[in-house]
């Protein structure tokens, strides 16, 4: 998945996100890995190429109930961010699934 940024406002803060993942599992558990990028184009050299690894995990807890867990993982030193940052979800539906 790729996409472009225009910032109206501020266009030398123009920038392309993209992200490439996967997803391995079975019905009950299934294992992410995601790589994040972000790259400003006429960036001022702070925060211009972010790398980003994203890791977890969906677990199908009862028949409606998905629980996921993952870590997003800095993969280089630029921009201010957190050095990894943590993440719990609940999913439910509300119907049956087939």
């Amino acid at each position: 998945n790729a996409g472009y940024k225009f910032d109206l406002e501020k266009r030398d803060q123009d920038n392309i996100n993209y992200v490439a993942g996967i997803e391995v599992g079975n019905q009950t558990v299934t294992g992410v890995f995601d790589f994040l990028g972000r790259n400003e184009l006429s960036g001022d050299g702070m925060g211009d190429d972010i790398y980003d690894a994203s890791v977890g995990f969906k677990w199908r807890a009862l028949r409606n109930l998905i629980v996921t867990a993952n870590l997003l993982i800095p993969l280089n030193s630029q921009g201010l961010r957190s050095d990894i940052f943590g993440l719990i979800g609940l999913e439910y539906r509300n119907w049956e699934p087939n």
